[in-house]
């Protein structure tokens, strides 16, 4: 039996770990500048080159397009999938205790996390 619990939290571990290598790999996509030549159509590109030419411009989203807090950084995202880790390893036996030294959380903050029946926050990329 705890065997299996060793077991148990070792897959909680490496989902936990292939979760941040994609949810890193979707960060560093997003950060990247896109070429004008690319975007803007000939016609466009010139008229902003009157403005700015070889530097780099700040497009802003349209009003009433801001998102939440998270979202653009990926906090919301880790933070969703370190309650999931937790909720993992709080069902293969770990204890609230175990669980409150590991993630330096407090433990009604790991209460909070393990007995939170309602659906976990969508992802940012969802």
């Amino acid at each position: 039996m705890e065997l299996q619990k060793q077991l148990d939290r070792l897959v909680c571990r490496i989902d936990f770990a292939a979760l941040k290598i994609i949810n890193f790999k979707e960060q560093s996509d997003m950060k990247k500048y896109r070429n004008a030549y690319v975007i803007f159509p000939s016609e466009l590109l010139k008229e902003i080159q009157k403005y700015v030419s070889g530097g780099m411009v700040y497009i802003p989203a349209p009003e009433g397009t801001r998102k939440q807090w998270g979202e653009n950084s990926g906090g919301k995202r880790m933070l969703s999938l370190r309650n999931e880790e937790i909720r993992c390893h709080f069902a293969s036996g770990m204890t609230i205790d175990e669980l409150c030294s590991q993630y330096c959380l407090s433990s009604d903050s790991i209460k909070k996390i393990v007995y939170n029946r309602s659906k976990p926050a969508k992802a940012a990329s969802d």
